[in-house]
């Protein structure tokens, strides 16, 4: 019982593609999985919806232990639309908050708390199993998928 085939299971197939910001990941990412027929999932998308829902609640994102209280009882999810994988916080879609000018400007230091980085991470993780996705990201292959060859 609850035990995979693994002649019948489907395959986690992760493309990892990491760089410094502004480097082309996306548009490269997205153009691959629409090559591949895989999905897509921009990891800095994560970081700017859990910025947004910081701010929504007044966590204050320069306070390392507010952020990762707030981090640590948020409820991360994957949602679809199509090919592109978009994140939601508490059943919530920030999407159309990921550009605001509060978002750009304190998504540094929500990104750069540990616990937040160890809970999107595994949300990454859990996401990809099972399925064949490009992830794009600074630290994908380095720090959340470093077994992906």
């Amino acid at each position: 019982m609850g035990e995979v085939n693994p002649d019948t299971a489907p395959a986690t197939v992760v493309i990892a593609i990491d760089g410094p910001a502004a480097s082309g990941k996306s548009t490269v990412a997205r153009a691959l999985a629409g090559r591949l027929g895989y999905r897509f999932l921009n990891s800095g998308d994560l970081y700017r919806a859990m910025t947004w829902a910081c701010l929504q609640h007044c966590v204050d994102c320069h306070d390392v232990g507010a952020v990762a209280s707030a981090a640590g009882q948020s409820r991360v999810e994957v949602g679809c639309d199509g090919n592109d994988y978009y994140p939601l916080i508490d059943g919530v879609d920030q999407r159309a908050h990921f550009r605001d000018e509060k978002v750009n400007g304190n998504v540094s230091p929500v990104s750069a708390v540990p616990a937040v980085r160890y809970i999107l991470s595994a949300a990454i993780r859990a996401h990809a199993q099972g399925r064949q996705t490009v992830v794009e990201g600074r630290d994908i292959g380095s720090a959340v998928f470093p077994e992906t060859p």
